[in-house]
């Protein structure tokens, strides 16, 4: 299974306290930030929410 933006993410921030979305931005190292491109460019996260949507559909709700 293709990792997700977010465990990415986990994987290459540091564990502290971030003041602003630019401290965030800026502590992510390029190679997490090529990463995450990688993964938007091949489509896994929509195509995990795309799965996850299926579930709903079969019992008549919503996933949001």
């Amino acid at each position: 299974m293709a990792p997700t933006v977010r465990q990415v993410l986990a994987d290459h921030l540091p564990d502290r306290t971030f003041h602003s979305a630019k401290e965030v931005a800026e502590a992510i190292p390029s190679q997490a930030w090529q990463h995450i491109e990688h993964i938007y460019e091949s489509g896994a996260d929509s195509n995990f929410l795309k799965s996850r949507a299926a579930n709903f559909q079969d019992h008549g709700e919503s996933p949001g």
